[in-house]
């Protein structure tokens, strides 16, 4: 019987529709990421618009854990070409990106069109280049925080039942 009432859990586990289980963005400063992207095997960076034609990125340092701000060098055109980031730090008292002491660390992220093909995004650290997948924007889940189910509160009710 247990057997059976285990199996039963599982499955009501893997039925859980999978757009509950959706991510939020990570904050870039005090604002969400407005959009994501995947390169190489497993870099994601996280990029949002900063104002005045600048992005911001961010990375996830492996040795700390934490998303690591980039700020672009110079404005960036529509078709957001390859580019220079800068090490930033998020100021909670302006409310703003500030640029890090000079740093010789190489960051590069934008389209680069390569041997006359359809450009690409690309990132690049140091020596190192990696081909980057599609842009995904993050869904505005705004509607869902104001009127959806709050997934802890709906746990703890059907808990109750």
């Amino acid at each position: 019987m247990s057997v059976i009432k285990s199996a039963a859990a599982c499955f009501a586990l893997l039925t859980i529709p999978f757009f509950s289980l959706a991510q939020s963005p990570p904050n870039i400063g005090s604002t969400p990421a407005d959009s994501h992207i995947l390169c190489g095997k497993n870099i994601t960076v996280e990029i949002q618009h900063a104002g005045g034609n600048y992005l911001a990125i961010g990375l996830t340092n492996h040795q700390t854990g934490d998303l690591d701000l980039f700020l672009s060098e110079n404005p960036v055109n529509e078709d957001v070409s390859l580019n220079r980031f800068m090490p930033v730090k998020f100021d909670a008292l302006s409310g703003k990106l500030v640029r890090q002491e000079e740093s010789h660390m190489e960051v590069l992220w934008g389209k680069e069109q390569v041997n006359g093909a359809k450009a690409g995004y690309r990132l690049i650290l140091g020596s190192h280049v990696y081909e980057c997948g599609t842009l995904t924007v993050w869904p505005d889940e705004s509607a869902n925080t104001a009127y959806g189910e709050d997934q802890e509160n709906t746990a703890d009710k059907q808990d109750a039942q």
